[in-house]
């Protein structure tokens, strides 16, 4: 999911539907830099990001491991140093995801493992692997437009 963001303002504009049923395409947000006090990035975050790999954009996840930790995806069930995360709906039968066996990743010093909220629609972690601190440009903080649909993202 790629999407649009206006760097003086803080705002990005949701492309697509890997963030589904949290988020939806064409819907704004609003981000808090990483870098500000007290806002360090913690598991369950919904954070935006440069992609890792070409085409470059901007892409928006969430964080589902942290630092310094072994994941694991086995079939659809996720796990951050052997204690389970979640059970993606999906994630098991999806080509290039892992076809119902186990993949593995580590997380380096300064590295977070982000997911889309929709296996099925997402390009993430699973494809591209951890993703260095240095490329999160904001935690998402507010959703602001559509007005009917303003308020917190948890």
């Amino acid at each position: 999911m790629m999407g649009l963001f206006d760097s003086e303002a803080g705002r990005f504009r949701v492309e697509g539907h890997s963030m589904v049923p949290t988020l939806n395409d064409g819907q704004w947000v609003l981000l808090m830099p990483p870098f500000l006090h007290n806002n360090r990035i913690r598991r369950g975050d919904v954070v935006v990001l440069v992609q890792p790999e070409p085409p470059w954009g901007r892409i928006i996840k969430r964080v589902a491991g942290l630092p310094d930790e072994e994941i694991v995806l086995d079939g659809n069930r996720l796990y951050a140093d052997d204690l389970l995360l979640a059970q993606l709906p999906g994630a098991d039968s999806l080509p290039g995801h892992g076809d119902g066996g186990r993949r593995e990743w580590w997380n380096g010093p300064d590295e977070f493992f982000v997911l889309g909220d929709n296996a099925a629609e997402s390009r993430d972690s699973r494809d591209f692997g951890p993703v260095p601190g240095e490329r999160i440009i904001g935690r998402v903080w507010l959703r602001v437009w559509p007005l009917v649909a303003w308020g917190r993202v948890r």
